[in-house]
């Protein structure tokens, strides 16, 4: 890999031309850019690494980084074509928008990780599908560990199964594996609150809706995360219980 001034954007970009890259070394760079169109990357170390946008796979060619090492990395992500990560490790990282609907996803470490805005796909849309037929239908996302990362306006979608993953526990945040019950529950006790709390009503009917969205895109299993300042402590004390009722 090397660096490579951007003229137009007067912008770093770390960057290759190699079909494969092995053992390279780029722990506690920062760069504007970090732009790849497939390639496999085998062992590298992006600790610490400073990115205001990560792109790969521009060009629909698979991206595939193995056994790599992003801890303490703090990275927004750009385009989000096609990819592998297997046996990463983010430990410690901060991912903004880490959002590929073409992406497999394997026994990649993410302690301590913050994750805002990230989505987590089990299978494309079917017009992405469409639109790209030489790609798989459906994501292998198995083995990672979330269980100690911190969710921010993130979740996941089109049939990743949960039982395969560490979720993270607490407070903030409910697993049930029958989504579309645990939303009857729910949504009864959000439409309690249309005169007594107004406020709380409104805000989790938007919730309610888009949850009740993944479900019927494919998401069986559900994975709630209170969202604030959106969810307020008590309406989400509610909500949660409501999930969780089944499972006791």
């Amino acid at each position: 890999m090397y660096l490579r001034m951007l003229p137009h954007d007067d912008a770093t970009m770390l960057t290759t031309d190699e079909p494969v890259v092995l053992q390279e070394d780029w722990s506690g760079v920062k760069v504007e850019r970090f732009g790849v169109n497939g390639g496999y990357f085998d062992s590298c170390v992006f600790d610490r690494l400073r990115v205001g946008r990560f792109s790969v796979g521009g060009l629909g060619l698979v991206s595939e980084f193995v056994n790599c090492s992003f801890d303490s990395a703090n990275i927004a992500f750009g385009t989000c074509g096609p990819a592998r990560f297997v046996n990463c490790s983010f430990r410690g990282a901060r991912l903004k928008g880490f959002n590929f609907q073409f992406l497999d996803l394997v026994g990649c470490d993410f302690s301590g990780t913050v994750l805002r805005q990230c989505v987590f796909w089990g299978a494309p849309t079917a017009r992405s599908a469409a639109d790209n037929p030489g790609l798989a239908r459906v994501n292998v996302v198995e083995g990672n560990d979330f269980s100690s990362a911190r969710l921010i306006d993130s979740d996941f979608r089109y049939g990743v199964d949960l039982t395969r993953q560490k979720l993270p526990s607490g407070p903030e945040y409910a697993y049930c594996a029958d989504g579309a019950g645990a939303l009857v529950r729910v949504r009864r006790v959000v439409e309690s609150w249309r005169e007594s709390a107004p406020r709380d009503y409104e805000e989790f009917m938007i919730w309610l809706k888009l949850w009740e969205k993944k479900v019927k895109d494919g998401q069986p299993q559900l994975f709630f995360v209170q969202e604030k300042p959106d969810m307020s402590d008590a309406g989400w004390a509610q909500v949660r219980q409501a999930v969780l009722e089944e499972q006791r």
